[in-house]
C-alpha cells in the first residue's frame, strides 16, 4: 500500500462513519432515489419535503445533502438550496476522455510489469462476473458500483500510486457520469459483450490490444452519452451519432 491508493475505491457517503449514522443513510436512501431517476438533473431537494418523505429531522436531512455533496451528486448554493447536479457536455467531454487516458496507461503499465496474473488477475475476473450478475438486477447503485469496481480492478495493479491517486479525484464524477447513462439509457445493452473484449486482452496480457479496447469502451461511452444529453437539451453532441452500448 503506498501513500495514493489507500481505499480508492470508497464512497464518500458511506464513509462518515463505521457504523452508519441517520445522516448517512438518509444520504443512501437519496442517493438511491437519484440514480433511480426519482429526482430529476437539476431538481430542488427540499429539506423539508425529504424530512417528511424519509420521516427524519431537517437537520438530519441538510447533513445527509452535504454528505452528498461529497460525492459529486448534489450541489447546495446560499440562494438555491440543494439540488442533483446537471452534468454538462463539457465536463462528461472532460471525464470520459481523462479517464481513457488514465485507465488505459495504467493497464499499459500492470501488463508491462507482469502483473496481470495470480490474484490480480483474479480480482478483475472476479470484478467483471459481478459485473455481469449487476446486469442482470434491476437497481442502478449496484450497476454502477460494480462498472467502477471492474475498472478499478483493472488498475489497481499499476503500482503507480499517483496514477492512482488521480483515478481517484475522477471518482465523484465518474459516478455521476455513469448515473447520466443510466438517466439518459446509454448505458449498455450487455455490460458483459461490451467488456468482454477488455477482459480478454488482459487475459492474454496483450499490451496494446487492452489499451486501445479499454480506450475505445471508455471513449465509445462518453461520446453515447454526450449523443443522448444533446437529444434531450435540443444541443448538438459533437461527433458521430452511434448506437447506445455501454456505460463505461
Amino acid at each position: 500500500m503506498n501513500d495514493y491508493d489507500d481505499n480508492y475505491a470508497a464512497p464518500v457517503a458511506k464513509t462518515a462513519s463505521v457504523v452508519p449514522t441517520t445522516a448517512a443513510l438518509v444520504a443512501d436512501r437519496v442517493e438511491a432515489g437519484i440514480l433511480r431517476g426519482d429526482f430529476s438533473p437539476g431538481a430542488p431537494l427540499r429539506e423539508l419535503t425529504l424530512a417528511k418523505r424519509f420521516e427524519a429531522s431537517r437537520s438530519t436531512v441538510r447533513e445527509a445533502l452535504r454528505l452528498l455533496t461529497d460525492t459529486g451528486l448534489v450541489m447546495v448554493s446560499p440562494r438555491h438550496g440543494a439540488e442533483v447536479v446537471a452534468v454538462s457536455a463539457t465536463v462528461v467531454h472532460e471525464v470520459y476522455t481523462l479517464r481513457a487516458t488514465l485507465e488505459a496507461f495504467a493497464v499499459r503499465l500492470a501488463i508491462n510489469a507482469g502483473r496481470m496474473h495470480g490474484e490480480h488477475l483474479e480480482a478483475i475476473e472476479a470484478a467483471y462476473a459481478a459485473l455481469c450478475e449487476a446486469a442482470e438486477r434491476t437497481d442502478p447503485v449496484a450497476q454502477i458500483e460494480a462498472d467502477m469496481d471492474f475498472h478499478l480492478a483493472l488498475c489497481q495493479p499499476c503500482g503507480h500510486g499517483l496514477l492512482l491517486h488521480h483515478l481517484k479525484q475522477l471518482q465523484a464524477r465518474t459516478r455521476l457520469c455513469i448515473l447520466y447513462t443510466k438517466i439518459y439509457r446509454s448505458d449498455a445493452e450487455s455490460e458483459a459483450l461490451s467488456h468482454r473484449p477488455i477482459l480478454a486482452a488482459v487475459r492474454a496480457a496483450e499490451i496494446d490490444s487492452a489499451e486501445n479496447a479499454l480506450r475505445e469502451h471508455i471513449l465509445g461511452a462518453g461520446q453515447r452519452l454526450l449523443v443522448r444529453i444533446g437529444e434531450a437539451t435540443a444541443q448538438p453532441a459533437p461527433g458521430r451519432r452511434r448506437r447506445t452500448q455501454d456505460a463505461g
